[in-house]
């Protein structure tokens, strides 16, 4: 039986793509490990001195940069208005990441009436972080509200700065604009 020229041409592509998408064995490479002939002693030699190496200042995977994220916004369907915050925290390889310390953070309308007014968030207990992060986002959401929030106009934004004073002390500070 003689196939048509398409069909046995595209009989053997199939067989091809499927010989080269076979998965091969993993090949082992160095030489091969054989027992050791019985009664042979071993005499294993201590390790050389190591230099004590000296630990980093920092816990690994801490926080050390702070971002008001893109999401935070004027939330208008309140009465009076809020400001939802939200704050992404990475570490040393820009993984987002959660912090501990006291978040502050201080809000600047656009309105010469609207004058600047401060907020702290702890952060320091399993309670205050569970209250205030949010998985889905991984960032810590704060809903504040000034004294002149009734004055925040639809479309208008609020300048915040946010500064984490984490539990050795040190701050990490970041500003943007919430609409």
């Amino acid at each position: 039986m003689l196939l048509a020229p398409r069909t046995f041409i595209l009989l053997l592509s199939l067989a091809l793509f499927a010989s080269a998408c076979a998965p091969k064995g993993k090949e082992i490479e160095g030489p091969l490990v054989r027992p050791m002939p019985a009664n042979t002693a071993v005499v294993i030699a201590p390790p050389a001195p190591t230099a004590v190496v000296a630990l980093p200042t920092e816990l690994a995977f801490s926080a050390t940069s702070l971002t008001i994220s893109v999401l935070s916004q004027v939330d208008h369907r309140n009465s009076p208005p809020s400001v939802d915050v939200r704050i992404e925290c990475r570490d040393q390889l820009g993984d987002l990441c959660k912090a501990v310390g006291t978040l502050r953070m201080k809000l600047t309308g656009a309105l010469a009436s609207q004058t600047e007014y401060t907020f702290e968030v702890p952060l320091t207990t399993l309670t205050e972080q569970k209250l205030r992060w949010e998985n889905v986002t991984s960032t810590y959401i704060a809903r504040l509200a000034p004294p002149w929030a009734a004055t925040i106009v639809p479309g208008g934004s609020v300048k915040v700065s946010a500064t984490l004073v984490r539990a050795d002390g040190s701050t990490i500070t970041t500003s943007g604009d919430v609409r």
